[in-house]
């Protein structure tokens, strides 16, 4: 139950882990009355313990969650406080109050709060202890509109990391055009698939692979899932990256042509892929229509247009088209 660091200090004092396990036991049933004895009781014994300190931090969370943008407020005054005032830019507006606050509240959040929880309650039982203050945070940044440059201040990343599901995708499909843009795309592909399933996030993962694959790839990791993870292994080993010599260099990141090479792999999969909305029409996705068209041809039994079609996908990418031809 306690962090590392904690667990370790058995071997050197049993009644300070004894202290640290009081709290911490209070603290997870969050009993506040309870809490504060064990604080007081673990200060009085070891008032330079380290677990003093993120006791303090966890039970001003338990006490009240508007304790948390009362703690931010007092870092804006104390920052504020240390430094001279400087004009506004004409043409930027002084940042206002409450983005400030809002600021503060979550760089305190994220800094110290699951900081204190991770080193006293350990990782595995802190996240559960956290929602709820997630949530609370999250709603603090309800409403805010959607800012490329600041988009932790969007609520649909808290509300991601609340496990609020509905509410985040509620809180993307507010952006206008999300599904042209990287980040928002990303949030509403694991809010979906967190809601829905696997099934329900075909098209846009095709998307997000053809506008942004590196962050598909950090994606794919976050989400863990049995199915994706068995392709992307399966698309690492066996699909050829490079074009055949006399073939025109093209930029895109591998795992742009993710979604096509499924499609070679498991042509099942058409009906929900085809959903992907028209991206910017780069190779990749050339190559994934290109394969739609292709099953759609095979399914049609219209032999001489399959033909043609074999040899466009053939100039698109060589290597795609041998992952094709393999299984025909």
């Amino acid at each position: 139950m306690l962090g590392q660091a904690q667990q370790l200090d058995i071997f050197n004092d049993s009644h300070d882990v004894m202290l640290r396990n009081d709290l911490a036991h209070a603290v997870l049933a969050r009993d506040v009355a309870m809490a504060i004895q064990a604080l007081a009781r673990l200060a009085q014994a070891y008032p330079d313990d380290s677990a003093v300190g993120r006791g303090e931090v966890l039970v001003a969370v338990l006490h009240d969650m508007t304790g948390l943008a009362a703690q931010a407020v007092q870092a804006v005054q104390a920052v504020q406080a240390a430094q001279p005032a400087q004009p506004a830019h004409p043409a930027q507006p002084a940042l206002g109050s409450a983005a400030i606050a809002r600021d503060a509240q979550r760089r305190h959040f994220n800094e110290t709060v699951v900081t204190a929880a991770i080193d006293l309650l350990g990782a595995q039982a802190a996240a559960p202890w956290l929602s709820p203050a997630r949530k609370h945070l999250a709603q603090a940044h309800a409403g805010l509109p959607w800012d490329p440059q600041n988009s932790d201040d969007h609520a649909a990343p808290l509300r991601l990391a609340a496990g609020c599901w509905q509410e985040a995708a509620d809180a993307v499909a507010s952006i206008a055009s999300w599904r042209r843009i990287p980040t928002p795309l990303a949030w509403m592909l694991q809010a979906r698939y967190r809601l829905h399933g696997l099934d329900s996030i075909w098209p846009l993962l095709a998307e997000l692979a053809w506008l942004a694959p590196a962050q598909l790839a950090g994606l794919l990791a976050e989400l863990a899932d049995p199915l994706l993870q068995r392709l992307l292994r399966r698309f690492n080993q066996q699909f050829e990256p490079q074009e055949e010599a006399g073939a025109a260099a093209q930029p895109e990141a591998d795992l742009a042509w993710f979604p096509a090479w499924v499609l070679t792999e498991t042509p099942a999969l058409v009906q929900q892929l085809a959903l992907a909305q028209p991206g910017q029409h780069r190779r990749p996705e050339q190559g994934f229509r290109a394969l739609v068209h292709l099953l759609g041809l095979e399914r049609q039994g219209r032999h001489a247009d399959l033909m043609q079609q074999r040899k466009a996908l053939r100039d698109i990418h060589a290597g795609l088209y041998r992952a094709y031809m393999a299984s025909r």
